[in-house]
């Protein structure tokens, strides 16, 4: 005859593994995870998840080594993983704090088609801009100044907490911002690529680029990356070129 404390064990030998299972998954995709959430909090994400892991495990020893500590430690240490777990995703799906929305710039017939492209800064911020007259713009910047002689509305890229200044390693929520504020008459210009590849590293700062592109491609938008050949390694922009062509100088 099956006891209840047969189906009881059983029930919390299930739950480990089960546990157990889910955090094996998670930990074989934190490389993809990474570039998403950013590293700092996909650490804590793994903290709270290895303390509830822990609880667990204590639940099924406490089942073996009944102590009035072990019925507690089990309870305190899902409540503190969960705690930290909650914590890291709140700060994860923290909205940014910009309000900049794409607006007409200039007057006349835009000359750059719609696309992903790369444009070398040597060439003028201002010579691209002439060549988006009558395109709704939204950019992405290092430079709020300039943009802002322009008329242009921007999201500064910055630590600070400023009005329209992002974090430079929130590039989730900054993708998804984007992604909801464009439409198939705007473009996307970031002018900030180096910025970001020194604050996230290449591979999440690839990652999120490409992304845009795959997304905003899908909206008929345009996004252009502002970049200086001579500060990107040859490795890093040949990369950069299979995913993005280059925009001429001149029409």
């Amino acid at each position: 005859m099956v006891s209840y404390e047969m189906v009881k064990l059983s029930a919390e030998i299930l739950e480990f593994l089960t546990v157990t299972g889910a955090f094996y998954v998670l930990f074989r995709s934190r490389r993809l995870l990474g570039p998403f959430i950013g590293h700092p909090l996909l650490k804590w994400v793994f903290l709270g998840i290895t303390i509830v892991w822990a609880g667990f495990l204590v639940n099924v020893l406490n089942e073996f080594f009944p102590t009035k500590l072990m019925k507690v430690l089990d309870d305190v240490l899902v409540a503190v993983g969960v705690m930290i777990l909650l914590a890291a995703l709140v700060e994860g799906e923290s909205k940014i704090k910009a309000r900049a929305v794409p607006r007409t710039v200039g007057n006349g017939d835009p000359t750059v088609l719609r696309g992903s492209y790369l444009y070398d800064e040597t060439n003028g911020v201002e010579n691209l801009l002439l060549r988006l007259g009558g395109k709704k713009v939204l950019a992405v910047t290092r430079k709020p100044d300039l943009l802002k002689e322009k008329d242009v509305p921007y999201v500064w890229i910055t630590k600070l907490n400023v009005e329209n200044g992002v974090p430079p390693t929130k590039l989730a929520p900054l993708l998804q911002y984007i992604v909801d504020k464009a439409d198939g008459d705007t473009v996307v210009l970031i002018d900030c690529v180096e910025y970001l590849i020194i604050e996230n590293e290449f591979k999440a700062a690839f990652k999120f680029m490409t992304t845009l592109k795959d997304h905003l491609s899908a909206k008929g938008a345009t996004l252009i990356l502002i970049i200086n050949r001579k500060t990107i390694d040859k490795r890093e922009l040949a990369l950069l070129e299979k995913e993005f062509r280059w925009l001429p100088a001149k029409v």
